[in-house]
C-alpha cells in the first residue's frame, strides 16, 4: 500500500504556507453478511486504510457521494434491496466512479465490470495482492 500525499494551503497570519498531508486511501466494503464485513474491515484497517461499508448496493451509491472516492471497492453479488450485478451496472453508466476497480467477493461468475473475482472463502493472500494493487 502507498498513502497518498497531497499539498494543501494553509492560511496564518504571516502568510500562506503549503502544507504535505498525508492521506490514506480508502476501500469501499459492500458486503451484506455482517461477520464477513467485520473481517474485512479489521484485516483491511490493519494497514492504515480508510474503511467504509455498505450493506448492499443501494448503501453503496450513497457512501459513494459522501465519502472521499474510494481506491477499490469489494463487492458481493448477493444481497438485498440492490445487488452487486445491479450495483456494477449502474457504476458503468456513473463517469464519477466507472473507473473505480472492483474486486467480486462471490462464487458466481465474473461479472461485466468488474476486475477481478475471488471465491467465498476469501483466501487473505489472494484478497491482500490486488488490493496492495490498487491502493
Amino acid at each position: 500500500m502507498s498513502p497518498r500525499f497531497e499539498r494543501y494551503r494553509s492560511r496564518t497570519a504571516s502568510g500562506v504556507f503549503l502544507r504535505w498531508a498525508l492521506f490514506m486511501e480508502t476501500v469501499l466494503i459492500v458486503e451484506d453478511e455482517l461477520t464477513t464485513r467485520d473481517t474485512l474491515v479489521e484485516l483491511l484497517g490493519k494497514d492504515g486504510r480508510a474503511i467504509v461499508t455498505a450493506g448492499d448496493g443501494q448503501e453503496a451509491l450513497e457512501r459513494l457521494t459522501e465519502v472521499p472516492r474510494p481506491c477499490l471497492i469489494l463487492l458481493d453479488l448477493s444481497m438485498p434491496r440492490m445487488n452487486g450485478w445491479e450495483l456494477l451496472q449502474r457504476q458503468s453508466t456513473l463517469p464519477s466512479i466507472a473507473d473505480i476497480p472492483t474486486i467480486v467477493l462471490s462464487g458466481s461468475s465474473l461479472p461485466a465490470g468488474a476486475k477481478h473475482q475471488l471465491a467465498k472463502p476469501i483466501d487473505i493472500n489472494r484478497l491482500l495482492a490486488p488490493v496492495d494493487q490498487y491502493c
